[in-house]
């Protein structure tokens, strides 16, 4: 699977990983890391089927869920701020 491509992503978010959970699930965490000391929002698209989202903590706990509509999700970011996406694709 080509789980590389991220399309939308802002010059000031730096993809840090993409890669599996560690808790062996098969989701995929996405790491972003804002660089620059901005603030926006990003919309992100990105490769696969993924139907669930999530804001986790650096060690993959989750946090708060994230919408994803159509491989697209929305990510308001702070300055220097590292942000950990946990991405599914539910029950279907």
């Amino acid at each position: 699977n080509d789980y590389g491509n991220l399309s939308g992503l802002p010059a000031a978010l730096k993809c840090h990983a993409f890669k599996l959970a560690e808790d062996g699930s098969g989701d995929l965490v996405l790491r972003l890391v804002e660089q620059y000391g901005s603030r926006g929002a990003a919309t992100i698209t990105m490769p696969g089927s993924f139907t669930e989202g999530v804001i986790c903590d650096l060690l993959e706990r989750s946090l708060t869920p994230i919408a994803i509509a159509n491989n697209t999700l929305s990510l308001p970011y702070k300055p220097y701020q590292i942000q950990t996406i946990r991405l599914s694709k539910g029950d279907s």
